[in-house]
Formats: C-alpha cells, sequence, structure tokens
C-alpha cells in the first residue's frame, strides 16, 4: 500500500533500495511464501509503473529501473519454466501476476524489454500448450473449473498481444504461427458453463456475441487474439495461411472425434466457424486459398441439420459473413435455412443468429445481381424477423431493426400485404423505447425504409401523424423524457424518405405544429431537432411552403424564418443554434431574394448569437452561415459585416474574419471543412484582384513563438509567460492555410488515402447546400503570378506558380 503513495521525487531514494530486495524475495520460492512473492511482483509493478508514468517529463528517472531489467526477466523466467497447471491456488495467482507484468513491461518499455523476453517466450508457450487439456476437461467438457487456471490464461493470452503489438518482436512469433493459431482455436471451444447460461438466457447470448457489449471469457479474449494478430500488417498473410492449416487440422480431429462417437465434435466445428470470416475475407482480397465451396458442402450445409442449436445458429451466421462468396445454389440453400432458422417454433439462439445471417445477406449483397435471389425468400424472412419485433430486450431490438430496415426494400411485396401490422409494432416499441438511443437510432433507419415505399406511404402517414400531434399537443410535463424529440427526429426520417412533393397531410397538420412545438420549447432537444426538421420541410417542398398559407394567414417560409429567428434569440441557451447553421443555409439557398429584410434581421440576430457563443461546435455552426455567403456573395456580406458594429462598437468584418481565421483548422464535418477551405479561396482570389483595404488591415495571429524557458512550467509560470504568436496580415494567413490544406492533401494521396476521410457522419450531402464548390476554378488561379504571391509572404513564396495554387482550391480540394 505504502508504494501507491510514492511520489516522484521519493523514487530516486526508493527505487535502488527496494528494486534488489524485491528481486531477492521473487526469486527465493524456498524462503519467502507465495504470498510474499506475490506481494513483491505487485510492489515491483506498482513502482514500475510510476517510474514510466513519470518518464515523460523526467527522462532520467528510467536509470533507476533499466539497469534491473536483465535480472528481473531471468528471475520471471525461472519461475514460469516452473509452471504445473495441477499447482492451484497462491502458486498459479503467481504466475498469472508475472504474465500480467510481462505484459505491463512490453507496453511500457518496449525496446529495452525486446531483447530480454525471448527467455520468456518458450516457458509462455509451454504454459499454453499444457494448460490446454485441463481447461478442455474442466470447462468445454464439464461445468466445475480448475482454481486460478483462467486468470493464468487471460493474462497469457494478454502478455501474446503485447508480443504482437512490437514491432521487433513479431519477426519472432512469424514461424509459430500456425502451431499457435491452433491452440488459440482450442480455447474458443464453448463451454459447458457458458452453454448452460446461454439456454437459460438466450440474450445473453446476444450480449457475449455483440462486440459492443463485450463479455470477458477466455474463448472471446482468443478470438480477439487472432484477429488483433490477423490486424498486424506484417503478420496478415502468414495469419490467414495460418489460419487455413490450424481450421483444417481441427476440421480432421472433428471427424476422428464424432467417428469414435465423442460428443464435443460440434463444439470443434462451431469454434472454427468463428475465425473462418477472416479466412473468407482473405479468400476475398486474393491473400489466401480457401475452398468455400468444398466447406459449405461438406461442413456448413450438413450441420445446419444437427441437434445443437448452437450450431445451426453459427452456420446460418456463417453463411451471412460468407455471402459475397456463395454459389446461387448454396446461398439458395442457406437462405431457406434462414427462413426456418427465423420460425417462431425454434430456440431463440437459432432465431437470434437468422436475425445477423438475414441482415448480411441484404448487406453483402447490396450492390450483387444475387440480391434478386434474397428478393425470392422476403415474404419468409421478413415474417420471422417481424415477429420478433416485441423481445423485451435492447439488444435483439437493435438487431431485429437494423435487419428489418435492409428488408423492407427487398421484400417490397410483403411488406405491402403487411405494412399496417409492421408499422403498428415500430410506433409501440417507438413510444416504449423513446428514451433509449440504440433503439431510436435503428427505429429512425426504419420509418425512412417504409416511406420509400410507394405501398407503404399511406399506410405510414395514417398511422403515425396522429401519434406525433398527440404527442407534440401534449404538455411537456406529462410525457416521457425525450418522447417530443424523438417524434420529431423520426418524423424528419420520415420526411426525408417521402421526397418532393410533400403529401398534403404534412404540411397543412403536422408543419404548423412542428412550429409551435419549436417557439415554445424550452427544451434544448425539441429545438435541435425541430431545426432539422424544418430544415427538410425546406429542402424537400420550398416550392410547396411559399405557397401555403396558415389558418391564421402566414405563409409557410414566414413560419420557417421565425423557427430560425427564435433559435437565434440570445435569451436562449446557446445550444439552442447547435444546427441551426445549416438551416439557414438551406433557407438562403432555396429562397434567395424572396427572403428580402428578414435575411439582415437573420444576419444581425446571428452575429448577436455568435458574440454570445463559446462552444466550439456552436460557433462553427454560425460561422457556416457567413462562409456560404461570402461564397455566394462575397463582396455583399463583406459590405454587411462592415457597416454592423460588434459587441465593442467596431466593425464585424474584423471579429468575424479573425474568429473564422483561428478556427478553420478545427473545423470538422466534410461539408463544414470543404465550405471554409474553399471560401478561404475565394476571399484570396478576391483580395488578390481588388487589393482590398479592409482585408489587408486586418491583423491575426500567425506562427507560435518559440519559448526560451525549458522544462516544466508552472500554472504561474504560464501566467507571467503567456503564449504568444507573430502577427501577420489576414491575406498572409489565408495562404498559409490554403498551403498547409494542400500539404495534408498530398500526404493523404502519398499513403493512399482517399479524400473522403473526413467525417461523413452527418449524411448530407452537400450539393444541397453549395451548388458549385468548384466554380473557383483553376484559370482564375493560375492568373496569381508567383511575383504577386511574393507580396504576400516573402521571397519564400516567389517560387510558386500559378499552377501548382490552382490545385489547391480544384478537384483535389474536393
Amino acid at each position: 500500500e505504502l508504494t501507491r503513495e510514492v511520489t516522484d521525487q521519493q523514487v530516486p531514494h526508493l527505487a535502488p533500495l527496494l528494486y534488489p530486495e524485491l528481486l531477492n524475495i521473487i526469486s527465493h520460492e524456498q524462503v519467502y511464501s507465495q504470498d510474499s512473492r506475490r506481494h513483491a511482483v505487485a510492489v515491483f509493478e506498482t513502482l514500475t509503473t510510476l517510474i514510466f508514468t513519470i518518464s515523460d517529463l523526467f527522462p532520467d528517472i528510467q536509470k533507476y529501473f533499466l539497469p534491473w531489467i536483465k535480472e528481473y526477466m531471468a528471475a520471471f523466467t525461472a519461475i514460469l519454466t516452473t509452471f504445473d497447471v495441477k499447482k492451484g491456488g497462491e502458486a498459479l495467482q503467481l504466475f498469472r501476476d508475472i504474465l500480467s507484468v510481462l505484459k505491463e513491461l512490453l507496453r511500457s518499455f518496449p525496446k529495452a524489454i525486446s531483447p530480454e523476453v525471448a527467455g520468456s517466450l518458450q516457458p509462455s508457450w509451454n504454459i499454453l500448450v499444457s494448460s490446454k487439456e485441463a481447461y478442455f476437461i474442466h470447462y468445454v467438457q464439464s461445468y466445475s473449473s480448475s482454481g486460478g487456471l483462467e486468470g493464468v490464461l487471460y493474462a497469457l493470452l494478454d502478455f501474446i498481444s503485447g508480443l504482437v503489438e512490437v514491432k521487433s518482436l513479431q519477426k519472432v512469433l512469424q514461424p509459430a504461427l500456425p502451431e499457435l493459431l491452433y491452440h488459440l482455436i482450442t480455447y474458443i471451444y464453448i463451454t459447458e458453463n457458458q452453454l448452460l447460461s446461454w439456454e437459460e438466457e438466450p440474450e445473453k447470448f446476444l450480449e457475449d456475441e455483440n462486440d459492443e457489449l463485450y463479455t470477458i471469457s477466455i474463448r472471446m479474449s482468443s478470438l480477439d487474439l487472432i484477429h488483433a494478430i490477423a490486424g498486424r500488417q506484417s503478420l496478415t498473410v502468414d495469419c490467414l495461411q495460418g489460419l487455413v492449416i490450424a481450421v483444417n487440422k481441427h476440421f480432421e480431429e472433428a471427424t476422428l472425434a464424432k467417428q469414435q462417437g465423442l460428443t464435443h465434435w460440434w463444439k470443434i466445428h462451431e469454434a472454427c466457424m468463428l475465425v473462418i470470416p477472416l479466412i473468407g475475407q482473405g479468400v476475398a482480397d486474393g491473400n489466401v486459398q480457401f475452398d468455400i465451396s468444398s466447406l459449405m458442402h461438406n461442413v456448413v450445409l450438413p450441420d445446419m441439420t444437427s441437434v445443437h442449436p448452437l450450431l445451426i445458429g453459427r452456420c446460418l451466421w456463417l453463411s451471412g459473413k460468407l455471402v459475397a462468396l456463395l454459389s446461387e445454389e448454396t446461398l439458395r440453400r442457406c437462405l431457406s435455412g434462414c427462413v426456418s432458422g427465423l420460425d417462431s417454433s425454434q430456440p431463440m439462439i437459432i432465431r437470434i443468429c437468422a436475425v445477423m445471417a438475414t441482415h448480411s445477406f441484404c448487406c453483402g449483397l447490396e450492390e450483387s445481381p444475387l440480391l434478386s435471389v434474397v428478393h425470392s425468400y422476403g415474404p419468409g424472412l421478413l415474417k420471422g424477423v417481424v415477429d420478433l419485433i416485441n423481445l423485451d430486450n435492447e439488444g435483439m431490438r437493435i438487431q431485429v431493426f437494423e435487419a428489418l430496415a435492409l428488408l423492407i426494400p427487398v421484400a417490397k411485396e410483403a411488406i405491402h400485404i403487411d405494412s399496417i401490422r409492421i408499422v403498428d409494432l415500430c410506433t409501440q416499441v417507438f413510444l416504449k423505447c423513446s428514451n433509449d438511443p440504440g433503439v431510436q437510432s435503428v427505429l429512425e433507419e426504419v420509418f425512412n425504409a417504409l416511406s420509400r415505399e410507394p405501398s407503404c406511404r399511406e399506410v405510414l402517414l395514417q398511422h403515425f401523424i396522429p401519434v406525433l400531434l398527440k404527442v407534440l399537443h401534449s404538455s411537456q410535463t406529462h410525457l416521457p423524457t425525450g418522447l417530443s424529440s424523438a417524434c420529431i427526429d423520426i418524423w424528419t426520417q420520415v420526411l426525408e424518405g417521402v421526397g418532393s412533393p410533400l403529401p398534403a397531410a404534412s404540411i397543412d397538420l403536422v408543419y404548423p405544429t412542428i412550429v409551435q412545438s419549436v417557439l415554445t420549447a424550452e427544451d434544448s432537444a425539441i429545438l435541435q431537432s425541430g431545426s432539422e426538421c424544418v430544415k427538410c420541410y425546406l429542402k424537400n417542398s420550398a416550392a410547396q411552403l411559399s405557397t401555403w398559407i396558415s389558418t391564421d394567414g402566414q405563409s409557410g417560409l414566414l413560419l420557417a424564418t421565425k423557427v430560425v429567428l427564435h433559435l437565434l434569440d440570445p435569451a436562449l441557451t446557446e445550444f439552442s443554434a447547435m444546427l441551426v447553421g445549416r438551416l439557414i443555409v438551406i433557407l438562403i439557398k432555396q429562397v434567395g431574394n424572396g427572403l428580402g429584410e428578414h435575411l439582415e434581421t437573420i444576419l444581425r440576430n446571428l452575429l448577436s448569437k455568435l458574440h454570445r457563443s463559446t462552444t466550439p461546435s456552436v460557433v462553427q455552426s454560425l460561422m457556416t452561415v457567413i462562409l456560404y455567403l461570402i461564397h455566394t456573395q462575397l463582396e455583399p456580406i463583406l459590405s454587411f459585416l462592415e457597416q454592423v458594429p460588434d459587441v465593442s462598437g467596431k466593425s464585424s468584418l474584423v471579429y468575424v474574419l479573425t474568429e473564422w481565421i483561428a478556427r478553420h483548422e478545427s473545423f470538422y464535418g466534410k461539408f463544414e471543412s470543404r465550405l471554409s477551405t474553399f471560401s478561404l479561396s475565394e476571399l484570396l482570389v478576391y483580395f488578390l484582384k481588388s487589393g482590398d483595404d479592409r482585408l489587408a488591415t486586418i491583423l491575426v495571429d500567425g506562427d507560435l513563438v518559440a519559448k526560451e524557458t525549458e522544462g516544466i512550467l508552472t500554472r504561474s509560470m504560464r501566467k507571467k509567460n503567456p503564449v504568444k504568436h507573430t502577427t501577420v496580415s489576414l491575406p498572409q494567413k489565408v495562404l498559409k492555410l490554403l498551403l498547409a490544406d494542400y500539404e495534408i492533401h498530398l500526404e493523404r494521396d502519398q499513403v493512399g488515402v482517399s479524400s473522403e476521410w473526413v467525417d461523413q457522419s452527418d449524411g448530407e450531402d452537400e450539393e444541397d447546400y453549395i451548388d458549385s464548390l468548384a466554380a473557383l476554378t483553376g484559370d482564375s488561379l493560375v492568373a496569381l503570378t508567383g511575383d504577386s504571391l511574393a507580396a504576400l509572404t516573402g521571397d519564400s513564396l516567389v517560387a510558386l506558380t500559378g499552377d501548382s495554387l490552382a490545385a489547391l482550391t480544384g478537384d483535389s480540394l474536393v
């Protein structure tokens, strides 16, 4: 306990005293008890971890540990060589602790440890191999346990994963990969305890199978290690080839076991099927050869008729994973098995796996001619999936709705016949789980898919609109938290799916209700959801809104403008404007001059909100509007900003451009990042053509000034010596930012990374907001000579030709 309180100042005094004594205790089994030796290992780990933690600040601190590496590694190796699985209790715990320490040493001091770790590889290998039989007897074939063995295996697998992460040790592992993978697959065999748990609680099976709901087990740790090995570029091909050898060897053993009447043969098959998707991906990529057809006909399809639910389910799951590699005949047999697996009479494990397989069939064949084969099985698949909607389990609901969203366009005829039931079931689950973000997200996909099908659309609108109106007309105090905003989000997805023109009811009944909800809401979630919904109305039906008049005589566009002004209200929290930027952009784009004097009012309110906002995402949202206007109406927006004073009474032009320049590099999102870059380009071209003094006289922060003070800076020292930058003109800074963007683009090109790396989570098409980001043509920049640029940044940029700058804003940055 005392070592946990040691500080960096005490390490130089304690480490020279502790390390030799700890080594003495750890090394002398006959003198010290197992408990004492374990505590010594724990103290060693704590002290060494502390040295690693503070070594970034005090590099010299490592000198108190590094000289001891060889002796400690020798001591640890000597103990590992004495491993005997028959030992129990504290003896096995000591092995576990040593393996854990070795993993931490690999993580903390890889360069120093790598030359010494070779001696521990053979005893570690012996532990892996010698523990296999005990694990099989006590875990795979019975409900008992071997005290402490699991802890040793967890630590061992963790240690091996540490070896995989060290590049210099990967070559040592390569020759042993086939054998290592063979043994790891043995530890993937399903245990009796786990099997019993899944049979009693099928929902637990889904939790254990779900990557996001990771459950710790030897089985999953072994599988994760195999994936980690395959994920290392230098080991991928060797790993895949080793897996082929290991899997074939296990299948041979399973065949022999089955012939001998041994009941565990199916567990071997099931374990192999868990790793075969890696091989399948390798086959698709051309990295390995494996007879998928033979596997399906000799193993997978016959196993679908076995008496073991988990094996049947795993066969369905695997067929979905390999769908892109299946022949039409094999695909039909797998789909038939999937329809049977979804039947309500089947054990829940099989039904769960069949849902996963259905998702994979639809997703994996999305652009394949074989998707038509899935169409013919659509009714059966749909019935089985819909029958599972009412299951009271979050993970299962998510799986079902993910599969349903993909099935809807595949099973069009069946959807039409059963549309009322499906819409009602989905609505019931939504109302029940509106505060569950996971279920809410997949339900949005389902409602979007339903609204895209003409045969379902009318039923969907007839059944969901009354629910939506009832919720929005109810008092928020009587509703579950988040229900109103969730309803609006679902409706937005319906509008996205319906497209243009919108049905009359969606405008006459719903639109004014959405607007009223936003104008009277205090909840920022309703404000943000309403903002997105009104934006969707404008994008899909601005022409309809322009001619539509509410019962109180207000036009649809006027109501949209009211929503914008409300979201920009300084009295509301800044988060009310989190998504208002794109709403204003689409309003300007769709309506244009039709806004009249409302545009100036919106911009004045926007500037007021911008001055009061500090959250980066909110500032970016508001700034997006200014950038769009710079792109489309550059001179008018510059004149407007110059005329409008900021909070200090000065021109808003200086404030807005300075804020934009300071935040450009931190902009995120595909649309916002591109818009900022193109707007910078247009601003630079405008300046070089016009020589506008308003831009030339704006000074902004340039490069960071290097500090003379070395070492650690305290808070008081930072206050006395704040961060300083050089001062440069705005055009100079703009050019620097553009060159930095172009350099990043070139680096991505060199490593083969697409420019599409930027966040695409918004799912929006920039063409909805920007008519042509490529409007800034290469020709306009070719006119910029090196001499012109020299005036901005000095002789260092004279060498830049117009052609090289043209690349800054053309397709390369798109």
